[in-house]
């Protein structure tokens, strides 16, 4: 699967859709989120400080949809995958996301 890729997108003005970040692109979304937020040096490593950070970064884009963040497999062990999750955001929430995913695929 290519990093970054998207998996599903349903509806014209809630949107569900996942993406799936390989390691070092998670790690360049990340730093991608952080500096969205005018904080680059913020530490976001783990599935629920992703969530939260996603969170701050889409703000009112995000409606009364929710963001999930799930590693694969939940344990530090190769091969890694995540997996960013948008359930019933605008479709703005989710052309942001597309953005922050192309600067964490063109790293």
């Amino acid at each position: 699967m290519a990093a970054g890729s998207r998996l599903a997108s349903l509806g014209p003005t809630s949107v569900d859709e996942t993406f799936a970040f390989g390691p070092r692109e998670i790690d360049r979304l990340a730093r991608a989120v952080a500096r969205r937020l005018g904080e680059p040096r913020r530490r976001i490593d783990s599935p629920d400080e992703i969530r939260r950070a996603l969170a701050d970064a889409l703000g009112d884009w995000i409606g009364s949809g929710s963001i999930g963040v799930v590693r694969l497999p939940a344990a530090l062990q190769t091969p890694e995958s995540w997996h960013v999750t948008l359930t019933g955001v605008s479709s703005d929430a989710r052309d942001e996301m597309e953005r922050m995913a192309e600067e964490a695929r063109d790293g």
